[in-house]
């Protein structure tokens, strides 16, 4: 699951596996079957964490806030429910396309005292995107979904937006699935983060036309 949080604590995904062991549909998937994964956007609500360090100092609140966690978790195992319901027979794909000029290294000093930079890269950014294409079997000219996996800080927006966002990857997620939509209606676009690092966007603190130009 792909998720527009800026993190995803372990009791999270504990507590979804709770919720789905509760439900017939789900009741045979695991704790380790699950992968939960945030987009890492600077937008997305604090105070869920079951670690204290970071419900103290990665939301300008203090404190653990519970009736917001249970959400989550209900909200995440609603949408597994609804995946296992309209599983089908598919293909799956994968190819990697390369990205344009997106991403930078905002700490290009510090990795290139690294010393094996050159096994990595010049800078240290992987411009590519990877993508898991999912058919279905009866109809194979109709996607299903598509996975994309990309790394990066996704801070286009700037911080005095006063609402929740997903950011590039949710403009870009959104934006996939209005295409795919034409051919295959129903299409789901994922984008996953990968290891971002110190990568982050090229355009920072634009707004939401910033976002789709991008």
């Amino acid at each position: 699951v792909s998720c527009d949080l800026w993190s995803v604590p372990a009791g999270l995904v504990d507590r979804v596996a709770e919720i789905l062991l509760t439900r017939e549909e789900t009741h045979n998937i695991d704790r380790d079957q699950l992968i939960l994964a945030a987009t890492h956007t600077h937008h997305s609500p604090g105070n869920f964490s079951t670690t204290s360090f970071y419900n103290t100092f990665a939301s300008p609140s203090v404190g653990f806030d519970a009736p917001l966690f249970e959400f989550l978790a209900q909200r995440i195992g609603r949408s597994i429910t609804e995946a296992v319901q309209a599983r089908r027979p598919a293909t799956v794909s994968y190819g990697v396309s390369p990205l344009p000029a997106l991403t930078h290294n905002r700490s290009l000093p510090a990795f290139l005292m690294n010393g094996d930079r050159e096994d990595i890269g010049e800078d240290g950014v992987d411009r590519r995107l990877a993508g898991l294409w999912i058919r279905d079997a009866a109809s194979p000219e109709r996607v299903l979904g598509v996975a994309a996996f990309a790394a990066m800080h996704p801070t286009v927006l700037g911080p005095a937006l006063p609402v929740y966002s997903a950011d590039l990857f949710g403009v870009a997620a959104n934006y996939a699935e209005r295409l795919l939509g034409f051919e295959s209606p129903g299409a789901v676009a994922a984008l996953f983060n990968g290891a971002e690092g110190d990568v982050s966007v090229i355009s920072r603190h634009g707004d939401v036309t910033a976002a789709r130009h991008l």
